[in-house]
């Protein structure tokens, strides 16, 4: 739906939502929930994995490489699963010498990421489920 007064507002059908993996359904908000999403994504898609997803140049880490992201759905631990015995600096919400998740996907031409939740996600779950419906 647009708006005459110059912007776009959609609205996407939550209890219609869900994803599959290997024959597994997940429906929004039992399954899986929506923090933010730049597009309507529709029908099957491939899906690569890309652990904890982190680029640190600095330190030789990259998960992506030799892994091609362009028009998939990325899988990454997260959103702050970090390599282990690594610590990225922030400075407010600006991450100091590496690159997020989100970021590189869409850098590399992914069209979505869903992140595999950490334990610590899943006692803020119910608040989760309603912040972006």
């Amino acid at each position: 739906m647009t708006s005459g007064s110059g912007y776009r507002v959609e609205r996407s059908d939550t209890a219609a939502a869900f994803l599959e993996v290997a024959g597994t359904r997940f429906d929004f908000g039992t399954g899986f929930v929506v923090r933010s999403f730049a597009s309507s994504l529709t029908g099957s898609l491939p899906v690569v994995y890309v652990g904890h997803g982190w680029v640190i140049p600095s330190k030789g880490i990259d998960p992506y490489s030799g892994v091609d992201v362009k028009g998939k759905v990325v899988v990454a631990h997260g959103p702050r699963a970090l390599p282990k015995g690594v610590d990225i600096p922030l400075i407010g919400r600006i991450n100091i010498g590496a690159t997020t998740v989100f970021a590189e996907a869409e850098r590399r031409g992914a069209v979505a990421v869903i992140f595999i939740a950490q334990a610590s996600a899943m006692t803020g779950w119910a608040a989760l489920r309603t912040q972006n419906t």
